[in-house]
């Protein structure tokens, strides 16, 4: 156990002398590590190296006492004051406790309290330290059985025992959130979680621990002579809305079998993940039990012809129908497709991959530069093998099937059709940094061959009519004096004021100034 670190802060001398010498600090399990003589100096040495009990001065040069305890117990809200003071005002005492610190004393000091004081809280801290020390262990302890790593033949009597011993029976319930974060944000999210859950489930003497792949374990005890198992599904609903209320943010259950002794935590945590697995098709927010008559490896497709049958279903889909309906269809077909390969999660996505690419080339047929870029459109498809839930591949799918859709659909327009689209998605993109390649995206033709379409049609490049159709639009703006002319050409999608201005005069003749005082200067109908 580490010594017990103090900080005396005294702006007098001859006291701040005589409190370090009137006790032998190691004696009272602590050490006098650190002296300041002002309230500035204690808060450097509280942020660069926090003391566990601070002895202070109400009353200090630089910044009082009390300011000095309220900033650092917001900091550090762990960290124990013993605050002294000249003055007899109560209302110094109130504030003192009201901050947070433990004692408040008056002077001339009573060198007795203060070491009973001290002593005091280094007994706090100390069982506090035992029991955090001790929570550790529990769950480092708790996470080496459940994932496998440490074998319970091997232990004997551990922080563990004494709860297996008074536990008959118990589940494993596994928590993730829907939706995944960066690792440093779900490490705190993780934490807050844990306090989130002991609190909620301080009566029910669970277990808690968190695992290194972003899950958070629960060990609920199973106590057949108060609880039943439909109270207990209540009682796991209620966890799941409030977590979610708290945090924002939806989260999905997994929950093992009854199991007893700790020697079957391994096998319940595998549990708990294969129905938390079951996700996939219970959907997000969802609460899900393992059955041991289901499993993954049950269903054996033999049928290997199913995924060209199935693109080819897609494509034959794509010649018939559009629009709405085309939608409602596809999403019709995409469970009479998948149907077959039962609930083997791995299967239907490596399955509904190849149906995307082989439907792909079905309909783009030697267009490799259009292939490519549907491709890259769905990050080569691993967004399915990302994908959380059936639903999550349905709308991959459905979104895939429209996009085909509008392909065939474009490549059989008249050339005007592609023309209106182009200025459609200029209409309603003109403020931000688009590019001709972006247009060709969406109209499922090459850049160049775009480009010499537009000109061929209209006369006029694609940069002439998207900077004609931001001017029309500064127009507008620029009839507003108070908006500045910097800001109207950002709001219209220029990067720089000054080639707004050259751009501006190109197309109307007129600089955006001579334009707002033509039209400012222009009379009014009364």
């Amino acid at each position: 156990m580490k010594m017990i670190k103090i900080l005396l802060v005294e702006d007098e001398d001859g006291i701040r002398t005589s409190i370090a010498n009137a006790f032998s600090w190691n004696k009272l399990g602590c050490e006098l590590y650190r002296t300041a003589a002002s309230g500035l100096e204690a808060l450097e040495i509280c942020i660069q190296n926090p003391p566990d009990i601070v002895i202070s001065d109400i009353v200090m040069p630089g910044i009082d006492g009390l300011t000095f305890v309220k900033y650092i117990k917001e900091k550090q809200p762990d960290m124990q004051f013993i605050i002294l003071t000249g003055h007899r005002n109560f209302d110094y005492a109130k504030d003192a406790l009201n901050l947070g610190a433990a004692y408040f004393m008056l002077k001339p000091v009573n060198y007795n309290e203060l070491k009973a004081a001290i002593a005091s809280l280094v007994s706090r801290i100390t069982d506090t330290q035992e029991g955090r020390k001790l929570e550790i262990q529990k769950e480092q302890l708790l996470c080496g059985l459940l994932s496998g790593r440490l074998r319970p033949e091997n232990l004997h009597e551990t922080p563990l025992s004494s709860w297996f011993q008074r536990v008959s029976c118990y589940q494993v319930l596994t928590l993730a959130f829907d939706n995944g974060e960066e690792a440093a944000d779900n490490v705190l999210r993780m934490e807050n979680l844990s306090i989130f859950a002991g609190h909620m489930l301080k009566d029910y003497s669970c277990l808690f621990t968190k695992m290194d792949s972003g899950y958070f374990i629960i060990i609920f005890p199973y106590y057949q002579k108060e609880e039943n198992m439909f109270a207990q599904k209540e009682l796991f609903l209620l966890l799941q809305r409030k977590t979610a209320d708290f945090f924002r943010t939806s989260a999905s259950m997994g929950v093992s079998t009854l199991l007893t002794g700790f020697s079957q935590l391994h096998e319940g945590y595998i549990q708990s993940m294969r129905a938390l697995g079951q996700k996939f098709f219970s959907g997000n927010s969802s609460l899900n039990f393992f059955l041991p008559t289901h499993s993954e490896g049950l269903c054996q497709i033999t049928d290997y012809n199913l995924p060209s049958l199935s693109a080819q279903k897609t494509a034959d889909l794509l010649k018939r129908s559009n629009g709405l309906l085309l939608e409602q269809l596809a999403n019709d077909l995409f469970f009479e497709l998948f149907s077959p390969y039962h609930q083997n999660i791995g299967l239907i996505k490596s399955s509904f991959i190849i149906v995307a690419i082989l439907c792909i080339k079905k309909v783009v047929r030697e267009d490799s530069r259009q292939l490519a870029l549907i491709l890259e459109k769905y990050g080569n498809f691993q967004m399915a093998v990302k994908a959380q839930t059936l639903q999550d591949l349905k709308d991959i799918f459905i979104n895939l099937v429209l996009d085909l859709s509008e392909y065939q659909a474009l490549k059989l327009s008249p050339k005007q059709t592609v023309i209106d689209k182009v200025i459609v998605f200029i209409e309603e993109n003109y403020q931000t940094n688009i590019s001709l390649n972006d247009i060709a995206k969406t109209v499922y033709l090459s850049p160049s061959y775009l480009s010499s379409m537009i000109t061929r049609e209209t006369g006029k490049s694609f940069t002439d009519i998207l900077n004609e159709i931001r001017i029309q639009k500064a127009i507008e703006l620029l009839k507003d004096p108070k908006r500045k002319i910097a800001d109207v050409a950002y709001n219209v999608g220029f990067n720089e004021p000054q080639y707004f201005s050259i751009v501006f005069k190109k197309v109307t003749q007129l600089t955006p100034r001579e334009y707002r005082e033509m039209f400012l200067n222009e009379p009014r109908d009364i």
